[in-house]
């Protein structure tokens, strides 16, 4: 039981910070879309959600027991174990029955939604296969996907653990429309999307009862979006228009909206709305790869930014060792 009661502090103490370290992405959020710098929002969020994972402020209050204070365990040991041998006890089981419950839902909507494809898909056409092969190589990347058609599909939309697939509805698609929305669901495997929403949903999981979690998966599903919108209109070899890609945009949600429920899950696929898109679309419009940060200074920024929220966190975990050192 000691092994899940050090979890369970460790987990209140990281759910504690990364909410911290998203208050602080939220405030600076706003900043750059005054001074319209889009392209580093969405790298400094998968910091923020790496926070909920990475116990900054368990390691700083070890230290702060184990070196500045080494007698403090031993004194507050026999307390602490009076006061975890009750309520303590109560509050682990409940997390545990949560994280549980949750995942069960997760992976059922998941495992569902794969019966539902792998159920009415079939193969595309030699040509839509060339051309993801062509798109791949343009990008330098594998071609290790597949891809297919599926009826319960109203949008494209990219799925798989182990062996990724592209999946689209079952529609005629013209020739540009068909690259324009190759190029955007490849760079949404380069951009190794799937891998962040799998990890933002376990994080949803363990911190079941931090509603900023539910807030950070929906910012992670924009402002992906966003990212790979910069990055499809920014690359010169697309051979569209930004014209053409609202416009396939458009009419992609537009269909999806006029149409029947879809089988896709929202933790997995994000659906846009009306206002998410008009946002999106109106930060394309204004974006300009000029304003934004040099290379070293968005690294620079990042930097910055990852030691903020480790000191915030440190700070958090020093100030819980002497709540409870004065407690016991």
């Amino acid at each position: 039981m000691t092994v899940l009661r050090n979890a369970f502090e460790i987990m209140l103490l990281s759910s504690l910070t990364g909410s911290v370290a998203f208050l602080i992405w939220w405030i600076w959020k706003k900043q750059m879309i005054k001074q319209e710098k889009y392209r580093q929002i969405y790298p400094l969020l998968l910091v923020v959600l790496t926070s909920f994972g990475i116990p900054y402020a368990s390691l700083a209050l070890y230290v702060e027991r184990k070196l500045m204070q080494p007698g403090y365990e031993q004194k507050s040991a026999a307390g602490a174990g009076e006061s975890w041998s009750g309520l303590g006890d109560l509050c682990v089981a409940i997390w545990l029955i949560g994280v549980i419950l949750v995942l069960i839902r997760f992976a059922g909507e998941y495992f569902r939604l794969q019966k539902a494809v792998r159920e009415t898909a079939f193969p595309a056409k030699e040509q839509t296969k060339q051309k993801l092969a062509d798109i791949c190589r343009k990008m330098q990347i594998p071609c290790d996907m597949k891809i297919c058609h599926c009826s319960v599909s109203q949008s494209p939309f990219v799925m798989g653990f182990f062996q990724k697939c592209i999946v689209l509805p079952l529609r005629e698609y013209s020739r540009q429309e068909l690259q324009i929305i190759l190029y955007h669901e490849v760079t949404h495997m380069h951009q190794h999307i799937l891998s962040w929403k799998y990890l933002a949903h376990f994080m949803r999981a363990v911190h079941w009862f931090n509603p900023i979690l539910g807030r950070l998966a929906k910012e992670l599903d924009i402002w992906s979006e966003v990212a790979c919108d910069i990055y499809v209109c920014d690359w010169k070899e697309g051979g569209f228009s930004l014209k053409d890609y609202y416009q396939l945009t458009v009419d992609e949600v537009e269909h999806h909206c006029s149409g029947q429920k879809c089988m896709q899950q929202e933790w997995l696929v994000h659906h846009s709305k009306n206002g998410d898109l008009r946002n999106r679309m109106e930060i394309l419009g204004r974006y300009d790869r000029k304003k934004e940060l040099c290379r070293a200074g968005a690294m620079a920024l990042t930097m910055v930014f990852l030691v903020a929220c480790v000191i915030t966190a440190q700070a958090f975990g020093v100030g819980i060792h002497h709540i409870t050192a004065f407690i016991w």
